[in-house]
């Protein structure tokens, strides 16, 4: 079965993983939350004894560095103290020097890479995953936490791998794309564990097969592959950009490597069909992102659409499933008597989990010509004028089946 990992977005999303565990594989984490709410995820993680990875969102320090400050002003203070962690060669450079990274700081020089910036930060990024449950274990403010609990809590296992740094990269032929190379090949002298790079890249890429062929060679070496395709969102996306993304999946699989996407919806849940291992999103968000996005913030509460395979505004959902009820949802959250547009953050949340639990057994006890011939019919049945009122749209439920027909 495909390897869904929920990501761990806000503290109240702990429940809601907590009350169905065989709703998903595992748990993914960005470093910023990771290192700020250690000690809670910890006991989180020892409770639900499930597999889990940190994204290292070393990224976030190359682009606009607007993007991780606080409305107030100055740097959120989650990313300072993960910079605390990734090394002083990088905390010099963002908080003393005020900039974001460039990629001139990874070369002494035109030819030669400063390799002594590469290790320090590679060898901070890899430890603070290694080590990120057993360090805590031993605090006395941990130890004193475990008195108070209901119940003993078991150590976690480790990470189920280990992200290098990477960087956000156009093409193939943007210096970010050796760098990040370069930081998943060190990345392996310092640990034992099995490391899966990110490769962050546009979607532009993904129409050139000269650039795909080139990915996949140069991280043949690797055995697990992690993509993140910004601002690729396959509800939006036409089948040009839907066929690139599957010929690199299909380009990796041919060389027996295990794929990942970082984000992900109810395609990537069909692409397990064509060899994606799996992919991570988030309780009512995180389908799919572009790297200039923003960090937090609250979000409007989504309602998912379970014929269309995406989220709509709660209202909207409510007034286009009023006049169709028998498209209507039928989960115990659902067939409450609480109006769709009234529902809490949570029990949309709730709905959501319950929604894609139902997609997983789905998808797994049927054949992509089954799947591909549902989702013709239900593009079929639905009048596009209509859903044009609500703001909805199918098309992509058709580009789907047609490119992965």
């Amino acid at each position: 079965m495909i390897k869904l990992f929920y990501r761990y977005g806000v503290a109240k999303d702990k429940k809601i993983l907590q009350e169905d565990v065989d709703a998903y594989y595992g748990i993914s984490f960005s470093a910023h939350t990771a290192c700020y709410y250690q000690k809670s995820i910890i006991i989180f993680l020892g409770g639900i004894k499930k597999p889990y990875f940190i994204d290292p969102v070393t990224y976030r320090f190359a682009i606009d560095l607007s993007k991780i400050f606080r409305k107030e002003g100055g740097i959120k203070k989650s990313f300072v103290k993960l910079l605390d962690l990734y090394g002083d060669k990088l905390r010099k450079i963002i908080i003393n020097e005020n900039r974001s990274l460039r990629a001139s700081d990874f070369y002494k020089n035109e030819s030669f890479l400063n390799h002594d910036f590469i290790n320090e930060l590679c060898e901070q990024v890899i430890s603070f995953q290694e080590k990120f449950n057993t360090e805590v274990l031993q605090a006395e403010l941990f130890t004193k936490l475990m008195m108070y609990a209901d119940k003993k809590i078991p150590e976690p296992e480790k990470p189920d791998f280990l992200i290098p740094p990477y960087f956000y990269a156009w093409d193939t032929n943007d210096p970010w794309y050796n760098i990040s190379k370069h930081c998943a090949e060190a990345s392996r002298k310092f640990t034992s564990l099995p490391i899966s790079p990110i490769i962050c890249i546009s979607k532009s890429v993904l129409l050139d097969d000269q650039q795909l062929n080139k990915i996949v060679a140069d991280y043949d070496s690797f055995d697990q592959i992690i993509l993140w395709i910004s601002d690729f969102d396959s509800t939006q996306e036409g089948t040009a950009f839907l066929r690139g993304f599957l010929n690199l999946i299909t380009k990796f699989q041919e060389k027996d490597k295990e794929v990942l996407s970082l984000y992900g919806n109810y395609f990537d849940l069909i692409l397990s069909k064509k060899g994606l291992s799996g992919f991570s999103t988030g309780l009512g968000y995180g389908e799919s992102k572009d790297v200039a996005s923003s960090t937090g913030g609250p979000l409007p509460t989504r309602y998912y659409l379970h014929f269309l395979k995406y989220y709509a505004p709660p209202l909207d959902a409510q007034g286009y499933l009023t006049k169709h009820g028998e498209l209507s949802c039928h989960c115990k959250i659902c067939n409450s008597s609480i109006a769709i547009a009234d529902l809490s953050d949570i029990d949309a949340k709730k709905h959501f989990l319950y929604s894609r639990k139902n997609e997983l057994i789905h998808i797994e006890s049927k054949q992509l010509n089954e799947i591909c011939a549902e989702l013709i019919n239900i593009f079929q049945k639905l009048d596009g004028s209509e859903l044009d009122i609500y703001g909805f749209r199918s098309i992509h439920l058709y580009n789907w089946a047609d490119v992965l027909s």
